[in-house]
């Protein structure tokens, strides 16, 4: 239920205790304490709050409620999930607070119980809107609320913002409710129904599931890929002050199937003489890029800098929150509005470093730089990614930090200079009856490649391109020119490439589209896989549930991965339905469309999802490693959603759902000390029996020993034998230092210690730890 519409309030003056209390609620405590900085200074500190003159400020700490677990309301699911019980379609969906969020909630129930105004400083955007509605359901607040509505943390945007309070946004907390209740929806019901079905733990998801289909899709393309050999002859030619080479073309074929006629031709033509036959020039203007949104951001970062989405996405949120040098980080807009295109003289100006004199002259004749940046109509809830005017010191930034910051800020610079203009140039080369063609791209003016000269030019093919080998502008028609050599190369057709998390984040933009084009990419933002602000912690997920693994820059789907997607029935792994999903949530946002309609639409898709797995065969299959914290917008895999951003500093904002029955997971080992099973948990390997009704066993082997994380086939060889078949790499003492060895455990006395190689030295004295009990 959205909070009624409120009465606006002023600012009071005057000493506290005189008026009515004024609540602000932020996320987080550090925004809380950067936004009373600014607003209220000398705000005292309290426990769990502050105390202004003008205002009292708490905090959240992210998410501090959740949606009920299945067994609240089907009982019979706790300890064990059954085919026949699912799927299970709240009529209702309850609300409860969070593990480890009491404390604070009854802080802020206290104060909401007294508050007379409340604004609202979460995150601006779905959910951060999720987070106060759970918050004002669960404490029972129903007076007034306003909404502060913030894309920039810098002091002036922060005193904006609280001077223009908004009424609370009806539409967006609907759409935030119904994207929580669908993707519970349908991940408890198709994670419960899939490891029922088949044993162990299959965690599949709305988002999740559709993305893993994609690599696995790709994976299939390129292992049915069957390469094909052919064979291109390039020629060089001599003429008057000019020196170049070319490749043979007939019509629109510019290779030879067999070595045979490609030599024929190479012989053919070698040391013959050759005329110019054609010369063709044109002017080409390459357009500036467009401003970036999160997506294209994580996606360049990858590209030129190796950083994953979630390690752009931290370093992005840190220059937000913590240094102020960037507008709102979670956008899916390209663009800004009017009113921010005012303010871009004042961001200029504060740009520091090689860059300063570009953005100084911008700024001193900013053209408009027309619709490609400036559009209203484009701009929802935050505008497109910019640095602000407060310039960040350089040895204050992380190494991340800093490169995200750079690519920002150039960026920024490209979207608003001119665009690049080449001379492209084209010869046919005619020789024993044979054509060549070469071709030249000369840049005469930079524009925006000043800004950015890293970035690589569109729709190019190294392998394809004809080589010049010189100036082709020397060349005029009909001069003559003679074959000084010819040679023949063997090539093959290519595969499809594996995704990166470049290209994964583009086509997830997409719904599965490969779209190279701005503005269509634009126009299908609306039916993508996720979200900007959740598209990295999907990756992450789908890595730390061993669906997916890293090789170099690839992303390639494990065995584990590939069986989930054949397991799944085809609504759960389509990606264009979900596209279409994400569009019709965003229809609920814009006010187009209605919550509950959308999710009648997803309890029919869930029903058939469950009668799907019903009637397949079981398949007694390893399950997935168990799950680590899952990412905004999925499911854990048995409790209300858990969410989270990446990074240390967004840790507060994630939660894990409860671990899934022991009767669900597929034992790795014996404990040594009862004989129960051992299960894999997010951080330890422990007995299955711990909890007390079945006797209460404390056993843990925790994953982390030394700075190494211990993998599931690690952890069954020590269980088995007592110590790892080989040396381990990776260790790292209590004094910093590496070191490589074998890992012994001993059952008995509960200890886990270290074999060295004979020439070792024992830098790992003091690292040998007992395992504990919970």
């Amino acid at each position: 239920m959205p909070s009624p519409p409120a009465a606006p309030f002023a600012v009071p003056s005057g000493r506290r205790g005189s008026w009515p209390l004024r609540l602000v609620v932020a996320e987080k405590p550090s925004v809380a304490a950067d936004l009373a900085r600014v607003i209220d200074p000398g705000a005292a500190r309290r426990q769990g709050w502050l105390q202004g003159r003008l205002y009292t400020w708490t905090w959240a700490l992210g998410h501090m409620a959740e949606l009920a677990p299945p067994e609240s309301y089907q009982p019979a699911l706790k300890g064990r999930w059954r085919l026949e019980l699912l799927p299970v379609l709240p009529e209702a969906f309850a609300i409860q607070a969070r593990e480890g969020r009491t404390a604070q909630l009854e802080v802020i129930r206290g104060l909401l119980r007294k508050a007379e105004a409340v604004v609202v400083a979460t995150d601006a955007g779905r959910e951060g809107e999720l987070i106060w509605e759970y918050i004002r359901e669960v404490s029972g607040y129903d007076g007034p609320a306003q909404r502060l509505w913030l894309s920039e943390g810098t002091p002036a945007a922060v005193r904006a913002a609280f001077a223009d309070l908004q009424a609370p946004k009806a539409d967006l907390a609907a759409a935030a409710r119904a994207r929580a209740c669908a993707d519970w929806v349908i991940g408890m019901n198709a994670t419960m129904a899939l490891s029922a079905r088949h044993g162990g733990l299959w965690s599949a998801g709305r988002v999740q599931t559709p993305t893993l289909a994609l690599l696995t899709s790709r994976e299939a393309e390129i292992a049915a890929f069957t390469p094909t050999e052919y064979f291109v002859v390039t020629a060089a030619f001599a003429a008057v002050d000019a020196q170049f080479r070319g490749r043979w073309f007939r019509g629109k074929q510019d290779r030879l199937p067999d070595r045979a006629a490609a030599e024929a031709v190479a012989s053919k033509v070698r040391g013959q003489p050759a005329r110019v036959a054609s010369v063709t020039r044109r002017r080409a203007r390459e357009a500036p890029p467009r401003l970036f949104n999160l997506n294209d951001l994580q996606r360049a970062a990858n590209a030129r800098h190796g950083l994953t989405a979630a390690d752009t996405l931290k370093a992005a949120q840190s220059l937000y929150e913590r240094h102020k040098a960037i507008t709102y980080p979670r956008t899916d807009s390209r663009h800004v509005s009017a009113e921010a295109f005012a303010t871009f003289p004042e961001r200029l100006r504060a740009i520091r470093g090689d860059l300063a004199p570009v953005a100084s002259g911008l700024a001193a004749s900013l053209p408009h730089p027309g619709k490609r940046v400036v559009d209203d109509a484009q701009v929802s809830d935050h505008h497109a990614l910019l640095p602000t005017a407060a310039a960040p010191d350089p040895a204050r930034l992380g190494p991340a930090e800093a490169k995200v910051y750079a690519l920002i800020v150039r960026r920024f610079l490209a979207a608003l200079l001119p665009p690049a203009v080449y001379d492209d140039t084209e010869v046919v080369t005619e020789v024993a009856g044979d054509t060549f063609r070469s071709r030249s791209r000369v840049l005469l003016t930079p524009g925006w490649r000043e800004a950015e000269p890293h970035v690589a030019a569109r729709d190019k093919d190294d392998e394809e391109e004809e080589p010049a080998g010189g100036n082709l502008s020397r060349l005029r028609q009909g001069m003559d020119a003679a074959c000084t050599g010819a040679e023949v190369a063997a090539r093959q057709t290519k595969p499809p490439s594996r995704f990166t998390e470049a290209s994964l984040l583009q086509v997830m933009e997409t719904a599965g589209r490969l779209v190279d084009d701005d503005a269509l990419a634009e126009a299908m933002r609306e039916r993508g896989l996720g979200t900007p602000a959740t598209r990295a912690q999907i990756i992450e997920t789908l890595i730390a549930r061993d669906y997916v693994a890293r090789q170099g820059k690839s992303l390639v789907p494990t065995e584990r991965g590939q069986r989930l997607v054949d397991l799944a029935p085809p609504e759960l792994r389509e990606p264009a339905t979900t596209g279409e999903w994400e569009q019709r949530l965003r229809a609920v946002e814009a006010g187009r469309d209605r919550a509950d309609a959308f999710l009648a639409d997803i309890a029919a898709v869930t029903r058939r999802i469950v009668a799907d797995v019903a009637g397949q065969a079981p398949a007694r299959l390893p399950p997935p490693a168990a799950p680590d914290r899952p990412p905004r917008g999925e499911p854990a895999p048995a409790s209300g959603r858990a969410a989270g951003r990446s990074g240390a500093r967004e840790r507060s904002r994630s939660g894990r759902g409860q671990a899934p029955p022991a009767s669900a997971q597929m034992p790795i080992g014996t404990c040594p000390r009862c004989g129960g099973p051992i299960v894999e948990s997010p951080k330890a390997y422990g007995c299955a029996n711990w909890r007390p009704e079945a006797g209460g066993c404390r056993w843990v082997l925790w994953k982390k020993v030394a700075g190494k994380t211990l993998s599931p086939t690690q952890a069954r060889e020590l269980l088995a034998h007592g110590e790892t078949k080989r040396v381990l790499k990776g260790f790292t003492s209590k004094a910093g230092r590496k070191f490589d060895a074998r890992l012994r455990l001993e059952r008995e006395t509960g200890r886990t210690g270290f074999v060295f190689p004979p020439t070792a030295p024992n830098v790992a004295q003091t690292t040998s730890k007992r395992t504990t009990a919970r």
